[in-house]
């Protein structure tokens, strides 16, 4: 049965890594963060700005090294970022002894919590401060925050939904694609992501997004990620899987192309260094019959 498989969602979590982030001024520097840093101890602040490298993304140019551990795995949870803060900082305190907390890991390929205190030892000292100040600090978002920023979000993230139900964008792209994914997409919409990196992955079917744009907008550029993530089943085992960022623009233009059919004319996302490659997909795949995975190796082989 054909059904929507893009779900916009909202999170606390997810809300509560990136209010933080952006009162902190790490990658965002907007009228959100200057709202609500007041209401965080300044030296906390300074401290997490001064971390900023390692802990911020930028498409196709930058990852830091303790973003997938210290953002986006406790913004993907569905409950208990302090805990897992907490978890963090007793682990890096304790030099590996704390064995606590492989709940958070498990899915990841974790064994147990050595594994995990050895993969970013050399960053010890630093996941130590970060970790307790998003601990200590996670009761003022929950307490003074959540409960009124959440109606204006949900309000938005369902008629994002409406419009996905309304138009099946999804079942077009599964169609085209030649994929119907097992597990849902999930577009998370947070409030403070004004002039930073957004549509970033959280997990590998949960993204993060902001709530500037009209609905059409969001339609489009949500659909873009979802066209990535079908790229990522599709595409395993391919230069753009094992070097993604040197392969980013091959990427990315793979999906406008495909967004190109399911929204005719020009779209958000048909940017003048994207457009020659998909002029190029356009020119040998005519007829249609090319797969993703065919038109990356043409375009890489050109």
């Amino acid at each position: 049965m054909n059904e929507n498989k893009i779900k916009p969602s909202v999170s606390r979590e997810a809300g509560y890594v990136y209010h933080m982030l952006s009162c902190a001024k790490c990658g965002y520097d907007n009228s959100y963060g200057k709202q609500f840093a007041p209401l965080h101890n300044n030296d906390n602040m300074k401290t997490l700005n001064e971390h900023e490298k390692l802990i911020t993304v930028k498409g196709g140019e930058h990852f830091g090294q303790l973003y997938w551990l210290l953002v986006c795995l406790p913004a993907s949870l569905n409950s208990l970022a302090d805990k897992f803060y907490q978890t963090l900082y007793f682990l890096f305190h304790s030099k590996g002894v704390y064995d606590d907390g492989i709940k958070f890991f498990a899915a990841y390929g974790f064994e147990n919590m050595k594994d995990v205190y050895s993969k970013w030892e050399i960053y010890d000292n630093e996941i130590v401060s970060i970790s307790k100040i998003m601990m200590e600090n996670y009761h003022i978002y929950v307490n003074n925050i959540w409960n009124d920023v959440y109606p204006k979000l949900f309000f938005y993230a369902e008629q994002v939904k409406k419009a996905f139900e309304e138009n099946m964008v999804s079942v077009k792209f599964d169609e085209l694609m030649g994929i119907t994914p097992t597990e849902a997409f999930y577009p998370i919409f947070c409030d403070s992501l004004e002039g930073g990196a957004e549509a970033i992955d959280l997990s590998k079917n949960q993204h993060v997004f902001g709530i500037g744009r009209d609905v059409e907008t969001t339609v489009q550029f949500v659909s873009h990620e979802y066209v990535i993530y079908l790229l990522k089943h599709v595409l395993e085992d391919t230069p753009a899987d094992n070097d993604p960022m040197k392969y980013w623009l091959h990427t990315e233009s793979i999906a406008a192309y495909y967004q190109g059919k399911v929204f005719p004319g020009e779209h958000v996302f048909l940017r003048p260094e994207r457009r020659e490659i998909v002029k190029f997909y356009e020119s040998i795949n005519r007829n249609g019959k090319l797969s993703a995975r065919e038109l990356l190796f043409a375009a890489i082989n050109r």
